[in-house]
């Protein structure tokens, strides 16, 4: 996209973002609406994710107006770099586009812009947690870009992001399903699950796809203790990743024959992204879900794909 049809129009779209993958789902509303817009992607100072973030914006060719490094730590250097932002909030805006409807950084963006029309992307289980609280109000006050299936009365507009745009112009979409992969989370490392049990779950996969490897797609913050333990089962071929996992996968036009996970959000974004592709969510038995305050909404939201089941492990 270049400077000019970004920046073209009197009345453009403020356009906030933090992690990957809302600069992913950034990208596709741009694309869908093809509105003059201003982005600004915060810096947090987590080498991967910044990282992740620069190389994006760069491949997916979209223009940054400005690059604000902003780590969580509230202090004086924070209060410091708020400051030098405020000259972009109090221009003219027809719309703000934010990412996390739960970041403290987002809320004071949203208020100081005094923008009517705010749209909120998706960031994970935040989207569904954040539809939880939206639901109390008694006047929807924002808009929604999302992938998941949520209740359109508590949006002033409810827009599903199918992430076509993307996909087509990867050149993703017109990929054959090939291959098994296994969405990783932290369960052992937080207590949530013991480690056999969830080797377990790894080793059903394996008996589910016989003389076909299982790519496990650690997490970020799996130890590498865990991650040493899966690798050691046969059939498991380890897969580092240094991408969001959403764009590793169009990236390089890999369309998942069969994609496993116990209760990643990311399990439903690839679902919704390949509809071809086979999904499970494993529900382990002995996994401490009461540890997960978004459990329950997590599995809802996966009983809305058709190609996506629940299975008892």
């Amino acid at each position: 996209m270049s400077e000019r049809d970004a920046q073209s129009g009197r009345r453009r779209t403020l356009i906030v973002v933090e992690s990957p993958l809302q600069l992913l789902c950034a990208y596709e509303w741009i694309l869908e609406t093809r509105a003059p817009y201003v982005l600004i992607v915060r810096l947090i100072g987590a080498a991967g994710s910044d990282a992740q973030l620069k190389a994006m914006a760069r491949e997916l060719d979209v223009v940054v107006s400005r690059w604000i490094f902003l780590p969580p730590r509230v202090n004086l250097r924070y209060a410091l770099a708020v400051i030098s932002f405020l000259p972009a909030l109090f221009r003219p805006y027809e719309r703000l586009v934010i990412g996390n409807y739960f970041s403290g950084f987002l809320r004071i963006v949203a208020k100081l812009t005094r923008c009517r029309n705010v749209i909120l992307l998706d960031d994970g289980v935040a989207t569904l947690l954040a539809g939880r609280e939206l639901a109390a109000e008694k006047s929807p006050r924002f808009s929604v870009f999302t992938i998941f299936t949520l209740e359109p009365g508590h949006y002033r507009s409810y827009v599903r992001n199918s992430f076509r745009h993307l996909m087509r112009s990867t050149g993703a979409e017109s990929a054959e399903p090939n291959g098994v992969y296994f969405v990783g989370q932290k369960l052992v490392d937080i207590g949530a699950l013991p480690l056999e049990r969830y080797l377990d779950v790894v080793r059903l996969c394996v008996r589910d796809n016989p003389g076909a490897a299982v790519h496990y797609i650690p997490h970020r913050g799996e130890s590498e203790e865990v991650i040493a333990a899966i690798g050691q089962e046969p059939g498991v071929e380890l897969l580092k990743i240094d991408w969001n996992i959403e764009y590793y996968m169009v990236r390089n036009r890999i369309t998942p024959a069969r994609i496993y996970s116990v209760n990643s959000t990311a399990l439903y974004s690839l679902a919704t992204m390949f509809p071809s592709c086979n999904a499970t969510a494993f529900d382990p038995a002995g996994l401490r879900t009461e540890m997960f305050a978004h459990y329950q909404l997590i599995h809802d939201a996966f009983c809305t794909l058709p190609n996506l089941v629940i299975r008892r492990a």
